[in-house]
Order: C-alpha cells, then structure tokens, then sequence
C-alpha cells in the first residue's frame, strides 16, 4: 500500500473515531493504530523479515492518542491474517518468517483497534540478476515536441536445475554514473522515469520478475551529446546470490 494511502486510511479512522465514540482525553489511551510498511519489499522463503543490510526486522506500529501524538510502547499485538501458512508472526515482536512463496496479509490490534492491512509477500531467494533491454550504442533524439523513451529493464529470477522462477516484489535501484552530477531532478537532460513517466530511480520487479524503468528524453530537453551509464543493482540482504551484482547500461545520446 502506498504512503499516501496508508496516511488517508488512518486520517479516515482517526476522523470517525473522534466523531463517532466518546474519546477519553488520557493521553494513553489509543484512538488509531498505523501498521508501517516493512523495510523491504519481500522475505525471503525460508527466513525472517530483513532490512537491506541483513538485519533482522520486526513489524512496526504507530499508536495515536485524541491529540494525534503517538504513545510509545503501547501494547501492540501483530497477527497474520493467514489460513495457508505461508508466514508466521511472532505477536509481540513483529517478528516474520516466510514458510512458503505468495501473499500473507498482517495487522496490528490494541485495545478493539485494527490497523489496515498490510500484505507480506515471500518470494524464492534471486539467484540470476540479466538485463531484459539493450540499448543502442548511439540514441539520436531530434526536438520532435514529444517524449522519447528507451527502456532499460532488468530481471530477477530464481533457478534451480530446470525450474525457472520469477522473483517478483525485491527492490531494484538505478544510479547515473555518468556524467558526473546527474541526480534526475532536471526534466531538461536525460531521467530515469516509471510507466507514469514520473521521475524514479527505485523499482520494485512485477509478476515476471522485472523493472519497467526508463530513460526519457523530454520533448523540451536542451541540446546534449555524451555517453549515460546507467547502474541497476538489487537491493536486498547481503548473503543473497545476487547480492553485490549490478547490470550497467551504457549509450551515446545525442539531443539536437
């Protein structure tokens, strides 16, 4: 879920609990409950929740009073809303383990109060990182009054003898490395964008394993000539197969 989301859905809650139930002014008492998103996308089959340097992570909860503080170290229950096993959660760390690939949904409960769901997604460990596009050496772009796009994709997958899995749900991160500056903030050289052509140097890989990332070329973009080098790297715990790999896209482009 995203953060927006999840912030108009606690609004919404918070909102109607204070119009709708006699709220008690003790600052201890909770009137809302957050569920926050896990620090990555996916767990791995077989492991706990980790963040991105191999850490064990737990499940975190964000309790509200009347007056919209938080009230640290409340007594937040976890619970995995899961008949297939496919998680278990320790209730009172937030701790989780993936027993087997797909989608479990959790929340967090104090006092009758729910959390909005949230929905872990275990996957097989990525052990082949291969890009999906090639670029060509040279890009030509002339002013055209539109948009040019050139797809820079990459693919995780998990293979094992002759099963071929895609791992979807894992972080990948693009960076420029070249020219030296570019930061992707300025619609007028060449950005990293998503299918909304927004600015975005972090995807996460869909159903078939991949990224849908692109390098853009605004129809407004000002005259330019030199290579891009592009990096995508997973981002995921260290130990991983494909940990520490990176794929690199590399092109002269060329806007007159």
């Amino acid at each position: 879920m995203r953060p927006h989301a999840r912030l108009g859905l606690f609004a919404t809650a918070l909102a109607g609990a204070l119009a709708c139930t006699k709220v008690s002014t003790d600052a201890s008492a909770p009137v809302a409950i957050e569920l926050r998103p896990p620090p990555l996308p996916s767990v791995l089959v077989g492991d706990v929740m980790r963040d991105s340097l191999g850490d064990t992570a737990r499940l975190q909860a964000v309790v509200f009073n009347a007056k919209t503080d938080t009230i640290p170290d409340a007594p937040v229950t976890f619970l995995a809303l899961d008949t297939t096993g496919k998680i278990t959660v320790d209730q009172a760390t937030g701790i989780v383990f993936g027993r087997d690939t797909g989608n479990a949904a959790v929340v967090a409960v104090i006092s009758g109060l729910q959390s909005p769901l949230d929905t872990i997604t275990v996957v097989d460990t990525p052990t082949t990182f291969l890009p999906v596009d090639v670029p060509p050496e040279t890009l030509r772009v002339s002013f055209t009054g539109r948009d040019t796009l050139q797809p820079l994709r990459v693919r995780l997958l998990h293979i094992s003898g002759t099963d071929t899995v895609p791992v979807r749900r894992w972080a990948v991160r693009y960076t420029f490395l070249h020219p030296a500056g570019f930061d992707n903030a300025d619609s007028l050289k060449p950005q990293l964008v998503n299918a909304a052509r927004r600015p975005a140097l972090l995807d996460t890989t869909d159903a078939t394993g991949s990224t849908s990332r692109s390098l853009r070329i605004a129809a407004l973009a000002q005259a330019f000539a030199d290579s891009v080098v592009v990096e995508a790297t997973p981002v995921g715990p260290p130990g991983t197969p494909v940990a520490g790999q990176t794929i690199r896209f590399a092109l002269y482009v060329v806007i007159q």
